[in-house]
């Protein structure tokens, strides 16, 4: 098989394997709050063989997804560009998954156990807090009925693209990259952003994709019986 048409085959099987990991990451997450879908970016051939990473053929979506009411206290959805701020071991993470939770400490938690930040520190929930009585108004304050508890951290990037994907609605800043408190950013309580993933769309996706892989074995198939047909006339 001739080097050109070894590449091209490669770049389009490669494109396809992404679009069809992409969409099944996607659809795993459909039902995620503050998902980001995962887009395939078609890159070179030389570029499939020096990347270390998978992820490094994937671009996130940060198209806000839609939002729905929960009546949970501690669900909250942010308004605008901005990331709710967690901590682990001292690190820094960012999230638009607002569906938090009262730990056993009294610290506001994710679903991974991390810890939420306001912008004094960690956020802390008294023991027996009427949960009814608690609210998070635009401005950002978190409140047992008349007392504010704590004022929630949002931050915000010049350019979302740097961040790096660690899970599936985490992400971490490089060193070069710095967050900036946002004071544009709103925050609705009782209330989750949704997966900004289409169900549909990628079901779509995902048969176009294994229709295209087809077209791809097709194609190594007949390439190869080209080949076995040269070699053979050659060798008489």
């Amino acid at each position: 098989m001739d080097t050109g048409s070894t590449n091209a085959i490669f770049q389009m099987t490669s494109g396809q394997n992404d679009r069809l990991d992409a969409c099944t990451e996607n659809l795993a997450n459909s039902m995620m709050p503050g998902y980001r879908r995962l887009i395939p970016t078609q890159g070179k051939f030389d570029a499939y063989l020096k990347a270390a990473n998978k992820s490094s053929n994937m671009v996130v979506d940060f198209t806000p997804g839609p939002y729905h009411v929960t009546d949970k206290p501690f669900d909250m959805a942010v308004n605008g560009k901005g990331f709710f701020v967690l901590n682990k071991d001292g690190s820094e993470y960012y999230t638009r998954n607002g569906s938090f939770a009262r730990a056993p400490d009294g610290s506001l938690i994710n679903s991974g156990g991390l810890t939420v930040l306001g912008e004094n520190g960690p956020i802390k929930i008294p023991a027996n807090t009427d949960l009814s009585q608690v609210t998070v108004d635009a401005d950002r304050n978190l409140r047992v009925g008349n007392k504010t508890l704590a004022r929630l951290r949002i931050v915000s990037f010049d350019n979302q693209d740097a961040l790096s994907r660690v899970g599936p609605t985490l992400f971490a800043a490089p060193r070069d990259v710095q967050a900036q408190n946002d004071t544009k950013s709103t925050v609705s309580n009782r209330t989750l952003e949704g997966s900004n993933t289409s169900i549909f769309e990628e079901l779509s996706e995902m048969v176009s994709c294994t229709r295209a892989q087809e077209s791809c074995q097709r194609m190594i198939r007949t390439q190869d019986q080209i080949e076995s047909k040269a070699i053979s006339t050659f060798a008489r």
